[in-house]
């Protein structure tokens, strides 16, 4: 047995053991960078770990970061009715069902508790946007 062989069996008994994670440092990689917007500013991404739950957290932080432009003009211009067929839209359905399988998930409670107060058409705020962000950073 040659040592490279050596290695890669104690690495993967050890990976089988539990001992160590494959995904132990590994983030799950942002495919956008936010745009500033007037009112919320920057948005930055915490590091989501590469698991199932950290890549579905990006995604719905990543869709959050497409909309919040268009937030901040709803909320400022739109009546709630306005809202809620804004919220029920094709641009909204992908991030309801990212917050739906978080829902429950240990890991991402303020997340999912700050989607679900941006989302409520008849409370929706500049505030809840911040939340949202300061949940997603």
């Amino acid at each position: 047995m040659r040592v490279g062989q050596g290695v890669a069996i104690v690495g993967a008994a050890l990976l089988a053991s539990g001992c160590v994670s494959a995904t132990a440092s590994l983030n799950a990689t942002p495919t956008l960078i936010p745009t500033p917007v007037p009112v919320l500013g920057k948005l930055t991404f915490a590091h989501f770990p590469s698991t199932v739950s950290g890549v579905v957290a990006l995604e719905l932080c990543e869709g959050w970061a497409q909309l919040r432009g268009q937030y901040v003009t709803a909320v400022r211009k739109d009546t709630p009715y306005q809202r809620d067929i804004w919220f029920s839209g094709p641009a909204w359905s992908p991030l309801f069902g990212e917050a739906a399988r978080l829902e429950g998930r240990l890991a991402y409670p303020r997340l999912t508790f700050a989607f679900d107060q941006a989302t409520v058409p008849v409370f929706a705020s500049i505030p809840d946007a911040r939340d949202l962000d300061a949940a997603c950073a």
